[in-house]
């Protein structure tokens, strides 16, 4: 359970607590037993919470930070770039039902700002993808240690290195435009079918219209929730 916390909420290891709490909520809508009475979907919620729970617990998300370093740094061999595909975030924007309802039955476009792949290095980070090294941040693990001096005690904690983004390895030569993520943030619109069934407190999912994956990974989705 612990390893997939960060996929089954559709996030990243580098989300704050915002973006944490936001993804929950959105994606907890769909499967609530309210509104959803499938077994399957009650089971999902259920991960959901429990996923949730683990990250949203600073103690019990080092811990989960710590294990994925520990498999990091006894991994043999360092994988290429493009074995290190990462999913990109999911986007979460909310919609204002007045606006809304009287769009149903329409195609509707919604503006979205979200990280598309950088259109000068073509999401490479680099002119020469495979030439990369290892993050200087975290000496190539994709994790960095935290020391927290008690009475009693030193506590050590792991988390996730934003300068690689827990991947390791940095380009040699980084793109310019994109500080060598191969992302860039930038607006796009996204065709959204406003259907009879949108209702206030509602989610719409589009599929793979959220922040493009790192090193050519999938595209998270869009969670439009509809307000109350």
């Amino acid at each position: 359970m612990t390893v997939d916390a960060y996929e089954i909420l559709g996030v990243d290891e580098t989300v704050d607590e915002r973006e944490l709490r936001s993804a929950y909520r959105a994606r907890a809508r769909l499967v609530h037993p309210d509104v959803n009475p499938d077994p399957a979907g009650q089971l999902h919620f259920a991960k959901l919470s429990d996923a949730y729970r683990l990250l949203a617990d600073p103690t019990k998300r080092s811990e989960i930070d710590a294990q994925r370093a520990q498999r990091t740094r006894f991994q043999a061999g360092r994988p290429a770039p493009a074995q290190r595909i990462r999913r990109g975030g999911d986007v979460v924007v909310t919609l204002d039902w007045d606006d809304h309802a009287p769009l149903i039955g329409e195609v509707h476009e919604v503006t979205v700002s979200a990280l598309n792949t950088c259109a000068t290095c073509a999401g490479a980070g680099s002119a020469r993808p495979q030439a990369t090294t290892d993050c200087a941040g975290c000496t190539g693990t994709g994790y960095i240690q935290h020391v927290q001096h008690t009475m009693e005690n030193d506590i050590f904690t792991w988390r996730p290195c934003r300068e690689c983004a827990a991947t390791g390895i940095v380009p040699l030569e980084p793109c310019a435009d994109c500080a060598g993520t191969g992302r860039r943030r930038a607006e796009r619109s996204v065709s959204v079918s406003i259907t009879a069934d949108t209702l206030p407190g509602s989610t719409l999912v589009v599929r793979g219209a959220g922040h493009v994956g790192r090193w050519g990974g999938p595209a998270g989705d869009l969670l439009l929730v509809v307000a109350d």
